[in-house]
């Protein structure tokens, strides 16, 4: 019988404090790591590969226990650091120190850092099935061309939400006028960053992964922004506990939050090289308009019929 365990790691990595991480699983043979609270077990129970294949298995360097279909792992850090480089933010903002507004700015800024209470979570997933144009993962639908290609190699994958928190919204009700405003934005953004920053950082010590790649509902045609949803219901109740909803129209409330998919990935993948919108100040890559067809296009259907 196997025997069903919770465990509280009260631990700090990376500057953040680990106390609300919950681990949930099903195993036999449980052994503490020297890394927060990890599930091992013998290899052979698990493959028939031999222990050099075993090295790296769907893109992480052992199978642990953790990795059984039954076994689901949740994370949510609260609270995540977060410091304001007020260089890069004047920077950001084209403001000069010396000019007049120049003192009510670092006065938010300071507002900012002290309330504000960036947040992650995410869920470590078995990717159960895949069809020509989705994935099931943790028993929801996720439908994506792209996302299905993307994660041919793979049979784990990590569902997230970060954001700014909601404590930064008393800060925008603070602001007095429209470039306040736009200033208290900016400092969200960067909150979300940080949250950003620390979910992945967080994903590569816990479970030493291939290098990771991602992608976010909304941000390419192939996957719309109404596949929050199937997003939202993988995290569950664990959105709600970092203050993050979402909305009859697909929005998630702070605006300042991210959902994804985050998938071992050797290659790379971009999600600007599929998007052909011009001047957005948030690309990483350029856009290819041969890619879609080459890479991501379903070869079945172009194939001469018998």
């Amino acid at each position: 019988m196997l025997n069903q365990i919770w465990f509280f790691a009260a631990k700090a990595v990376d500057g953040y404090n680990l106390s609300n991480d919950v681990f949930w699983g099903e195993t036999n043979d449980i052994h503490r790591d020297s890394r927060p609270v990890y599930f091992r077990e013998p290899l052979a129970k698990f493959s028939s590969r031999s222990p050099a294949d075993n090295e790296r298995f769907d893109g992480f360097p052992l199978r642990p226990a953790f990795m059984n279909k039954a076994t689901e792992i949740r994370h949510r850090l609260d609270p995540i650091p977060f410091h304001i480089d007020r260089e890069r933010l004047f920077r950001l903002l084209y403001v000069k120190e010396g000019k007049s507004c120049t003192n009510r700015l670092i006065e938010l800024a300071n507002m900012a850092e002290e309330i504000a209470r960036p947040k992650a979570t995410y869920r470590l997933c078995r990717l159960e099935k895949q069809t020509v144009d989705a994935v099931i993962v943790a028993g929801v639908k996720l439908s994506s061309r792209v996302l299905r290609v993307n994660m041919d190699p793979v049979h784990r994958v990590f569902v997230g939400i970060t954001t700014c928190g909601v404590e930064m919204l008393d800060l925008m009700e603070a602001a007095t006028d429209f470039l306040e405003k736009y200033w208290v934005d900016v400092m969200m953004e960067m909150a979300l960053r940080a949250a950003d920053q620390a979910m992945e950082a967080h994903i590569r010590s816990t479970y030493q992964p291939a290098p990771l790649s991602s992608m976010c509902p909304g941000a390419i045609e192939d996957w719309p922004i109404t596949e929050q949803r199937p997003l939202f219901d993988i995290i569950g109740k664990e959105a709600e506990g970092i203050g993050v909803t979402l909305s009859n129209c697909m929005l998630m409330k702070p605006m300042k939050s991210l959902s994804r998919v985050l998938f071992p990935s050797e290659t790379g993948f971009q999600s600007c090289r599929l998007c052909p919108i011009q001047n957005c100040p948030s690309r990483r890559a350029i856009y290819d308009p041969d890619l879609m067809a080459s890479r991501y296009s379903d070869r079945s259907e172009n194939s001469p019929k018998s």
